[in-house]
């Protein structure tokens, strides 16, 4: 008897662009405190290896890995500040959190008469703190 076995899927971002607007104010001349909204795109990939087992001879019969991709969008929020080093270059920090949706994997393999789903739903929250350094022209 072989029996088809899918362990849990890898998971991950492999591309992520966003667009936002700053909307802040500046104190003390040289400092400037924002907020910040906007979208977050991103690609996702994840993967499951599906693991065959012989149960007659109690061994591995076979491995296969498939592979998806997907892009999802979700709302951008974050706050920052920046602070005038001189006249062309500024030092801040940003922080941002995109809040993305549920995303729902279903898959089924078939061998024989036997056949097995797996299904897995994600709701990815993406953080980042990022030290800035710009130039003004």
């Amino acid at each position: 008897m072989i029996l088809p076995r899918a362990p849990n899927p890898e998971f991950s971002r492999n591309f992520t662009s966003s667009f936002a607007i700053r909307v802040g104010s500046h104190f003390k001349t040289c400092y400037q405190l924002y907020v910040l909204g906007g979208i977050d795109i991103s690609r996702f990939k994840y993967n499951y290896t599906w693991e065959t087992i012989d149960l007659g001879e109690i061994k591995l019969a076979g491995i296969e890995t498939r592979y998806y991709t997907k892009w999802k969008t979700a709302p951008l929020f974050g706050f920052g500040m920046e602070k005038e080093v001189n006249k062309n270059f500024k030092v801040g920090l940003e922080f941002r959190m995109a809040l993305y949706n549920n995303i729902k994997i279903d898959q089924q393999f078939a061998q024989d008469a036997l056949s097995e789903t797996a299904t897995s739903t994600f709701k990815p929250k993406i953080s980042s703190l990022m030290l800035r350094l710009s130039y003004v022209l």
